[in-house]
């Protein structure tokens, strides 16, 4: 049985989010965005609280020795047209890069549009790019 529990490794504040990725096997940059999308809604101070709830209510794991396999996000080095982030959902995703890049500016026109260009710009400061050789599955240590 899989137990939701915060890894040693991938952390960045408590490790909840990282936890979540690695429970549902998905990348953390994923949850992360989420909590940050969820954090401009509540202005910030109920989800930092629900955070560190979280963080406390959740257990630390011990190391593990077993690799897992995780699908990661990357900004594409390939598929660019401003910072790669709509070509990097777009391989992640194993979709044409040009729908993602429509629904992106759809909802640019969807009041308000701040949330989504804050969006954009903090993914683009905090997903990695990607090396032309790379995959997007990338083994990681537990």
């Amino acid at each position: 049985m899989k137990k939701l529990c915060r890894p040693k490794e991938n952390r960045i504040i408590g490790g909840f989010c990282a936890g979540l990725g690695k429970y549902w096997n998905i990348d953390p940059t994923w949850i992360r965005l989420g909590c940050l999308f969820i954090g401009i809604f509540t202005a910030f101070i109920p989800a930092i609280i629900a955070y560190f709830i979280c963080c406390i209510i959740t257990p630390s794991e011990e190391r593990s020795s077993t690799p897992q396999k995780i699908h990661k996000l990357y900004l594409s080095s390939k598929n660019r047209k401003i910072a790669g982030l709509c070509g990097g959902i777009a391989e992640f995703f194993h979709i044409d890069s040009t729908v993602v890049r429509i629904i992106a500016i759809l909802f640019l026109f969807i009041p308000p549009f701040f949330p989504v260009l804050l969006l954009y710009f903090l993914g683009w400061m905090l997903i990695p790019r990607a090396s032309e050789d790379s995959s997007s599955e990338k083994i990681i240590d537990g």
